[in-house]
C-alpha cells in the first residue's frame, strides 16, 4: 500500500512525498521484531519478548527525485 502526497516548498519546487506500509506475518519467535528494529532504527537486541499484539516502527528515507 503507498501513498503520494505533492508538497511544495518555500523555493517552489514541488516534493513528492511518499509513504508504504509494510506488515511483517508469520510465526511466534521467528525474528519479526528483529528484522524491523534492524531496519527501522539500525539497531538490533538479542533479547526480545515475545510482542503479543502489534508494533509500529517508522523510517524516513530520502531519494533522489529520478528515483521515484
Amino acid at each position: 500500500m503507498s501513498k503520494e502526497v505533492v508538497d511544495w516548498e518555500d523555493d517552489g519546487e514541488d516534493v513528492v512525498v511518499r509513504q508504504f506500509k509494510i506488515i511483517l506475518l508469520g510465526d511466534g519467535a521467528v525474528g519479526k521484531t528483529s528484522i524491523a528494529n534492524r531496519f527501522a532504527e539500525d539497531k538490533f537486541s538479542q533479547n526480545y519478548k515475545q510482542t503479543v499484539g502489534v508494533d509500529f516502527f517508522i523510517k524516513r528515507i530520502n531519494l533522489p527525485r529520478k528515483l521515484l
